[in-house]
């Protein structure tokens, strides 16, 4: 081994794999949801509809420290790779062990996606889980049922769902989905040891791409690409796995045609993370609003009417993102106010384009808009309603 190589792994290690969370020294970044073959995330709430693999994540001790510390070696035999982990590289076996030794162990991961979009969950092992976020709302999941709560200027706005919502399926939250799209994704292979606290770790790194299908097929991955952006033109990668299988810390960094970031997944405190219910829990439950849609008689509108529930921006108007789909169509729609039970709104087609490029919808609150609109709806529409990050309701069907 050169003396250039040698260098770069101790650097490896005396960092701890710097972290793109900025808690702590985490994994080192070169600058990444799979329809994978893993099949139980915590049991006792995964279906088999979730069977995609997500990525869970570690967060260890701030990058302070030294060489005496955590020590980096070359590869001697001595220690024993953890399943589909080899000289030849990383396979889907590594993320069944790590499936296999912490399904059912209460943990904290922490994920992040395309550089932004950061999550903390502390899961319990027995399907209840806390999630906090950098860009939503604070989640509670219990018995597959979902809570949350969103402060929007000074009001504490609830939401309740009686299903899971694909992010915040199991399998989702505890990062497996996402372990699996990287390690298919990626060409890792194992290029050092680390020791940690007395344990050793392995660490395993990938400079190009080795299934990109793998990652622009994975919902986890793809929904932060426009399909224009495919194919992905690049991976590079670093990750640190135990001789068990737990694959404590992985980081990514994907490119397409145009935008590029960073997917990331660490899972430490396995056994030792606990999960308290949140004050708020019964108040979700009670005060999220809740709304219903039918079709007009002529079918010009959907009339989107919110059925119960608390009012939501009655001090101050807030910004609702309406949408609605119909058959190929997605139609993106905005509205800038309040709503409490018995608001209608109508919402239309207006011929027009956003700024994104898609069908711009209109909306109407309690009386029809003076414009004629531009088309009509068919039987099998559908409706979503956001107040900013927090989702209200999800109609996948007008009556």
């Amino acid at each position: 081994m050169d003396e250039e190589d040698t260098t770069r792994r101790r650097v490896l290690a005396a960092g701890g794999i710097a972290s793109v969370f900025g808690l702590s020294g985490c994994l080192r970044l070169s600058q990444a949801e799979s329809t994978g073959t893993a099949t139980s995330d915590d049991s006792a709430t995964t279906s088999a509809d979730e069977s995609t693999t997500d990525r869970a994540t570690r967060t260890t001790e701030a990058s302070t420290d030294t060489e005496t510390e955590s020590e980096t070696t070359e590869d001697d035999g001595e220690a024993t790779y953890p399943p589909g982990v080899s000289d030849d590289g990383v396979t889907e076996a590594l993320v069944l062990e790590h499936r296999q030794r912490t399904t059912g162990q209460s943990r904290t991961v922490e994920t992040e996606y395309m550089g932004f979009n950061r999550r903390t969950t502390k899961l319990d092992g027995s399907g209840r889980m806390r999630v906090e976020s950098s860009r939503g709302p604070e989640t509670y999941v219990e018995d597959r049922q979902l809570y949350q709560r969103l402060t929007l200027g000074g009001q504490a706005v609830y939401a309740y769902h009686d299903e899971l919502r694909f992010d915040f399926r199991p399998t989702v939250l505890s990062g497996t989905d996402l372990l699996e799209a990287l390690v298919r994704g990626g060409a890792f292979a194992p290029v050092g040891e680390q020791t940690r606290d007395g344990e050793t770790l392995f660490i395993l790194e990938a400079d190009e791409m080795a299934n990109a299908s793998a990652l622009e097929e994975s919902r986890t991955v793809s929904r932060y690409f426009r399909q224009s952006e495919f194919p992905l033109s690049s991976f590079s990668g670093s990750a640190l796995a135990t001789e068990d299988g737990v694959v404590s810390e992985m980081e990514a960094f994907l490119q397409g045609d145009g935008d590029g970031g960073t997917f990331a997944v660490n899972t430490s405190d396995v056994g030792e993370t606990t999960v308290t219910t949140p004050s708020w829990k019964d108040a979700a439950k009670r005060e999220a609003a809740t709304f219903d849609a039918s079709l007009s008689a002529d079918g010009s509108y959907i009339e989107l009417v919110q059925t119960g529930g608390q009012a939501i921006g009655a001090e101050t108007d807030v910004r609702f993102q309406i949408d609605a789909f119909d058959r190929a169509d997605y139609f993106n729609g905005r509205y800038q106010g309040s709503t409490s039970e018995g608001a209608t709104f109508y919402l239309y087609k207006t011929g027009e384009t956003t700024d994104f490029g898609s069908p711009k919808l209109g909306v109407s609150k309690n009386s029809k808009p003076s414009t004629s609109p531009a088309g009509t709806w068919s039987s099998d529409s559908g409706v979503n309603v956001r107040v900013e990050t927090l989702e209200l309701a999800d109609i996948p069907e007008v009556a």
